[in-house]
């Protein structure tokens, strides 16, 4: 039966340079989506002009952009969301 070796160093090394990439891609989506610009569905139901329920149906079959389903909190990027709105299908709609 072969020993398992191992070099704490070397280990030390790789958990350090995987938690320094996490942490990048974290500090980028915080400036991504910094905080005044996360919103909850009342504020995306305001925003859009549509009921709560019908951004509740919206997300639930993909068709609005969300950031998370955390549970029963839905979030929302205002700016991802305004971009949703200036396209042509949207458009549409709220001209009709």
């Amino acid at each position: 039966m072969a020993a398992f070796i191992f070099d704490p160093d070397e280990l030390c090394d790789k958990i350090i340079a995987k938690l320094e990439s996490r942490l990048s891609i974290l500090q980028r989506a915080a400036q991504e989506n910094p905080a005044d610009d996360i919103i909850n569905v009342d504020q995306a139901a305001e925003i859009t002009h549509r009921a709560k329920q019908t951004i509740y149906g919206l997300a639930c079959r993909g068709e609005i952009p969300t950031l998370s389903k955390k549970g029963r909190k839905l979030l929302f990027s205002r700016r991802a969301l305004i971009a949703w709105l200036d396209t042509p299908k949207e458009k549409a709609h709220a001209a009709a």
